[in-house]
């Protein structure tokens, strides 16, 4: 075999094969998190509006890859349409427990039997927004036969970049929290994964000159898989991938480098962090007590 053909077997299939595998690895790292905020009946801390984001991203890049016809971009995102539809369930129906919780407190202070209710979580309005977007998309590129091909990838492609921004810059909320508060505690790791979680990793280790708050593996997947679709989209010489990865990845190696150089100042936590704290879980309007009864407790004292 010469070298030319492996090289185009190491950057046209192998390359692409290990994103594929980093990138669901990606997607599948706030599960813990919510399943453990699921045991506790509350979201705590944990900031789900990056899985809103995650479901338009997913969507968008397995239409992008239907048009270029692209397996490796399908398989690293189509089971990321499913895991982020579960994780935002999850997380709308914990928001509407929280919700059950703060009307039946409004309704003991208030004459009123149902005083200002909200028929959507802020989870769900997130969630249709970004489906209501690409459904507009999907139709702007469907209905006009006479576009040729590239223009539809093209539109395609820069929607989902845009999308990869807010992506990238949704779990940025939590900088501002900690620059207001003086304290990363709050800010969990699994909301911090994608591109935009090296942002706010720098920013707290900036901060506190202290690298706790990095997680090791996320990290190091975080670097692989931005390295492995940068090459990849080198390789095919793809805009649409190898930019924003290629952002990501240094992004990523900043991380790693502050991580290397700045002292661990307390020791790293279990897995992806602690949520759902009595504390946390209190903020969002309900007892302990009250968690155990669940939803159908609170449906019953109405």
């Amino acid at each position: 075999m010469s070298t030319s053909s492996l090289n185009q077997i190491l950057l046209n299939t192998v390359c692409p094969a290990l994103g594929v595998i980093m990138a669901n690895a990606v997607f599948t790292a706030p599960i813990k998190s919510l399943k453990s905020a699921m045991s506790y009946g509350s979201l705590g801390d944990l900031n789900p509006l990056p899985w809103a984001f995650m479901t338009g991203n997913c969507i968008g890049w397995v239409a992008y890859a239907y048009l270029i016809q692209n397996p490796y971009v399908f398989l690293a995102n189509a089971p990321g349409v499913i895991i982020s539809l579960w994780l935002n369930a999850g997380a709308i129906k914990l928001q509407y427990c929280t919700q059950l919780g703060e009307n039946r407190k409004r309704e003991e202070e208030s004459s009123n039997e149902y005083p200002n209710q909200k028929s959507l979580t802020r989870q769900e309005m997130a969630l249709y927004s970004i489906l209501v977007l690409w459904i507009v998309v999907f139709t702007a590129v469907a209905f006009h036969p006479e576009h040729p091909q590239e223009q539809k990838v093209l539109t395609v492609g820069i929607v989902v970049n845009l999308n990869l921004v807010v992506f990238f810059g949704a779990p940025l909320s939590s900088i501002a929290t900690v620059l207001r508060s003086r304290d990363s505690s709050s800010v969990h790791r699994e909301t911090m994964i994608f591109f935009g979680a090296p942002l706010s990793s720098i920013a707290t280790v900036l901060r506190s000159r202290d690298s706790s708050s990095v997680h090791r593996e996320t990290m190091i997947m975080s670097v692989l898989n931005c390295s492995f679709w940068f090459i990849y989209g080198l390789a095919v010489m793809d805009v649409f991938i190898y930019v924003p990865n290629g952002a990501g990845l240094i992004l990523s190696l900043i991380q790693a480098a502050l991580y290397l150089g700045c002292p661990r100042n307390k020791p790293m936590e279990a897995g992806f962090g602690v949520v759902g704290t009595e504390e946390a879980i209190r903020k969002d309007g309900l007892e302990i007590g009250e968690l155990e009864e669940g939803v159908g407790g609170l449906m019953a004292r109405r």
